[in-house]
Formats: C-alpha cells, sequence, structure tokens
C-alpha cells in the first residue's frame, strides 16, 4: 500500500510534522511505501490564485506532479494544525 501524508505547518518543530514522522515510522513498519508532502517546502508549493485565474492553473505541470501524486495513492492522511 502507498500512503501519501500531506502536512502543513510553517514551523519544522511543529507538532503536525512529528505526528507525520510518527505516522511514516508505523506505515513502514507494515512494509507500506509513504511519502510525505509539506506544503511548505516543497517545489510544488502554489500560490493563491484568484477565481479568474484558475484555467490557467488546470493545466499547470505542478497541477499535474500534484495529481500524480494522488492518483497513485491508496491512502491519503492529511496533518495539519487548527488555528482557532
Amino acid at each position: 500500500m502507498h500512503k501519501l501524508i500531506i502536512t502543513a505547518n510553517p514551523s519544522s518543530k511543529a507538532f503536525t510534522h512529528s505526528i507525520a514522522k510518527k505516522l511514516e515510522e508505523l506505515s513502514l513498519e507494515k512494509a507500506d511505501t509513504v511519502e510525505i508532502l509539506d506544503l511548505y517546502k516543497t517545489d510544488l508549493q502554489q500560490e493563491y490564485l484568484k477565481y479568474e485565474d484558475m484555467k490557467e492553473i488546470l493545466i499547470d505541470s505542478t497541477t499535474k506532479a500534484l495529481q500524480e501524486k494522488i492518483a497513485m495513492s491508496d491512502e491519503i492522511v492529511f496533518v495539519f494544525p487548527i488555528w482557532w
């Protein structure tokens, strides 16, 4: 099973990164393949676009790369902070 763990927190010392790493360890113990995608540290990071500009992003190579990662995954886990 291939697991994609998506995390999004600007601090690399945040609890969300610890959770993602622990989940990675547990998954590897079960012989799963794992990829952690940190949305703050990746070359696949995308900028916020207005609705009018969304047509351009649909053909963007970054979007295609993210779609491929999602399509290859059997399980997707999101780990992110909740700020009140």
